[in-house]
């Protein structure tokens, strides 16, 4: 059309046209219900010794703490109610983790170190596996992987994202509290490294998964998507606790999945 200069006017480019189909799903979605599902993880669950290491047959329990499929854990069941799903799937998903994470008192069995230390929260996603094996997380010199041993150097390690999709990290710093007893007086109950870190910390993460969840007939476990979280201890002076591990921290965890069931 021309102006009264003689110029042509630009045309704005026009919107794609939806389907109707598209708008019919578009005005369903803002319609439909937003659900929670609310589910504890971890009450006041020990981080044991340092990194993230299998012990062996001579001591069936590894160290750290983990949940090896978050979603799993979460459950959502088919059925009617606020925390079920109808269908086979579910949309518009956002997972969020609450918690705390609390230092424990120096012990002269199970906690004999008065170093001030650090916890790692890792959430992780094996690319090829749901069972999410967590003892190649680490890539290691000279083209190696391996596991996260508690030892201050293999710490600064580059996660492994070749095999895993590293979807959040934090680390918190703490300190030991005194040993409590009956026989302990006022000054023994701060630690005799006089450290300025807390005792604990409160975290809220909310961690990128799909935005659709989908479940077989009867299921409670996604099928296209799950994540683990895994906490790890990295002791202040480097060393390890030995053979027996003992624990430093301990982590209590809910997990909120909101979601729309259409």
């Amino acid at each position: 059309m021309p102006t009264k200069k003689g110029k042509t006017a630009s045309r704005k480019p026009s919107k794609p046209r939806q389907s109707f189909n598209q708008r019919v799903r578009k005005v369903l979605a803002a319609d439909s219900e937003t659900k929670m599902k609310i589910q504890n993880v971890f009450n006041e669950a020990n981080i044991i010794g340092e990194g993230l290491v299998d012990m062996g047959p001579f001591s069936p329990i590894p160290t750290g703490l983990t949940d090896s499929n978050l979603l799993q854990t979460i459950g959502v069941q088919q059925g009617s109610e606020q925390e079920e799903r109808q269908g086979n799937k579910i949309s518009n998903c956002r997972l969020t983790l609450r918690g705390v994470i609390q230092g424990l008192e120096y012990d002269s069995t199970t906690n004999t170190n008065n170093y001030p230390y650090e916890v790692h929260m890792v959430f992780y996603k094996e690319k090829k596996s749901i069972n999410n094996d967590r003892f190649q997380l680490k890539s290691l010199p000279n083209n190696q992987t391996g596991e996260i041993t508690g030892q201050l150097m293999n710490s600064v390690y580059p996660y492994n994202k070749d095999k895993y999709i590293i979807r959040k990290v934090r680390v918190f710093r703490l300190r030991p509290l005194g040993e409590i007893s009956p026989s302990t007086t006022l000054e023994s109950y701060v630690n005799n490294q006089w450290s300025n870190a807390p005792a604990f910390h409160r975290f809220v993460e909310t961690i990128d998964i799909h935005k659709d969840l989908r479940y077989n007939d009867n299921s409670t476990v996604p099928a296209n998507d799950w994540c683990a979280v895994s906490f790890f201890v990295i002791n202040g002076n480097g060393q390890l606790s030995g053979p027996m591990p003992g624990s430093r921290a301990k982590v209590t965890m809910d997990a909120v999945l909101t979601f729309k069931d259409m």
